[in-house]
């Protein structure tokens, strides 16, 4: 089990002991947490591939900075998946996706036309991830996408095709990495943006191996309350949106890669919170 001690070590390892006083071990919760009540800006540094007591929440030590910057120290020695081996099972469930049986499941949740949606990643209990309408207006406002590679009835495996300048997408959760890394590989070969909904990834191995790519161009955690069409509750992961795109520069370390890092909360027109979010937090005014 890793526990504060692992991590402040570690942070003394990379920043020095006189700068590591300066940080505090913090969740990165999606509720109360003070980066989505204050209008401070916070400077994360976090540890990927490394749990703290084991929670199901990431963990990264903050202090208070004049911009939202995340610090990702990299774990060189990852066991997670190649790219190449996650995407090859992406496909193979692509092709249980085709089949009537996953169709008939759409056919249960009202409005399922659009394309902006995903199949679940629930083992034996397929169903619809249908992102919410308020949140695509809202982010199609602002990045006008033109693709979805992963539709809610797909006739094109997303891995095998290219995608569009702009897209938007919502993978079975399961297949994150595959997602990430495939819209990596568009950037870097045809110049495309990507905009990923996924549960934070921070503590995943596999997020090592992307981020070497320095196309990950931001973060943004979202605060709790997002219902999926289809669902009766709302989500109960940690969140986020990842932007994705090839970089003008890149300055190559491949133990360390510094991301801008947003805090928004999706819903705050329409749920009511008993801590509300800071009107400045919200990356899309």
């Amino acid at each position: 089990m890793y526990d504060e001690l692992f991590f402040k070590k570690s942070l003394v390892n990379f920043v020095g002991e006189r700068e590591a006083n300066t940080y505090e071990l913090k969740k990165l919760g999606t509720e109360y947490s003070t980066y989505y009540t204050t209008e401070e800006c916070f400077e994360i540094i976090v540890f990927v591939s490394r749990r703290f007591q084991h929670s199901p929440w990431p963990f990264g030590f903050v202090r208070k900075s004049k911009e939202n910057i995340l610090h990702c120290i990299l774990n060189t020695e990852t066991k997670a998946k190649n790219n190449q081996e996650a995407k090859t099972n992406a496909s193979k469930d692509f092709l249980f996706f085709k089949e009537e049986t996953a169709k008939q499941i759409h056919t249960k949740i009202n409005g399922i036309k659009t394309v902006f949606a995903s199949l679940s990643v629930q083992l034996g209990t397929p169903q619809v991830i249908k992102t919410p309408t308020h949140l695509l207006d809202k982010l199609n406002c602002k990045y006008a996408f033109d693709f979805d590679p992963c539709p809610i009835e797909p006739t094109h495996d997303a891995m095998l095709i290219n995608w569009g300048r702009t897209n938007y997408i919502n993978p079975p959760f399961k297949h994150a990495h595959a997602f990430v890394a495939k819209a990596v590989e568009q950037a870097i070969q045809y110049n495309n943006k990507s905009v990923v909904l996924i549960p934070v990834p921070i503590t995943s191995g596999w997020f090592s191996r992307v981020l070497e790519s320095h196309c990950i161009k931001k973060i943004i955690f979202l605060r709790s309350g997002l219902k999926f069409d289809g669902y009766k509750n709302r989500c109960p992961l940690a969140l986020c949106l990842i932007e994705i795109q090839r970089p003008a520069t890149i300055v190559y370390d491949n133990n360390y890669v510094r991301l801008e890092t947003g805090f928004w909360d999706p819903v705050q027109d329409t749920v009511k919170r008993q801590i509300k979010t800071h009107k400045t937090k919200c990356f899309l005014t």
